[in-house]
């Protein structure tokens, strides 16, 4: 998507607050972004988060907020205390094993 726009490493970058370093090695796959950084790419390229993560179909309308809605909440766990993730975690795991049933 970013040779499509014409864009430079380099340009992404400054665009997303990132060095032209993180964002070859986010294209070469050694390494993915933070959810800050997914949120601010597929606001950029005006796409969908999944779009980023290989659906080229990008689910659209509600369940597309709903998806970033999910990022953005991902990201704000992610700068939680240790001790605050872990009991989030642990609440999710809970829930999730119980819809498996």
């Amino acid at each position: 998507m970013r040779r499509e726009k014409g864009w430079s490493q380099y340009g992404l970058a400054k665009k997303i607050g990132a060095t032209r370093s993180c964002i070859a090695t986010y294209e070469m796959g050694t390494r993915r972004p933070p959810a800050a950084k997914i949120v601010a790419l597929a606001k950029l390229f005006g796409v969908n988060v999944n779009v980023l993560f290989g659906n080229t179909q990008g689910r659209k309308g509600e369940k597309a907020q709903r998806d970033l809605s999910l990022w953005k909440r991902f990201n704000r766990i992610q700068q939680l205390t240790p001790r605050k993730r872990k009991a989030i975690l642990k609440v999710i795991d809970s829930l999730l094993s119980k819809e498996k049933r």
